[in-house]
């Protein structure tokens, strides 16, 4: 249990130190949130998602795949309405 203690303190401690650092850069910090949505958006697009809930075992997942691929459906509904 000490081991643990002391490697979540060394853990907090550089993820202090990080926080800290990229405060100093804002540009790091806007390119790490810009490379997050990309990621976040690819991962996200009905295709992919048709894939997961096909070959997804879980229920529970199953069904808050289907709800997310509902919710995609209608931004995209929504975004050809509006042109």
């Amino acid at each position: 249990m000490k081991q643990d203690s002391i490697f979540y303190d060394d853990y907090d401690m550089k993820l202090k130190e990080l926080l800290e650092s990229m405060r100093t850069y804002p540009s790091l910090s806007e390119a790490l949130d810009e490379i997050c949505n990309e990621v976040q958006s690819k991962q996200d697009t009905i295709s992919s998602l048709k894939k997961r809930i096909k070959y997804c075992k879980n229920l529970i997942e199953k069904k808050n795949l289907e709800r997310e691929l509902n919710d995609l459906y209608k931004k995209r509904k929504k975004v050809n309405v509006l042109k």
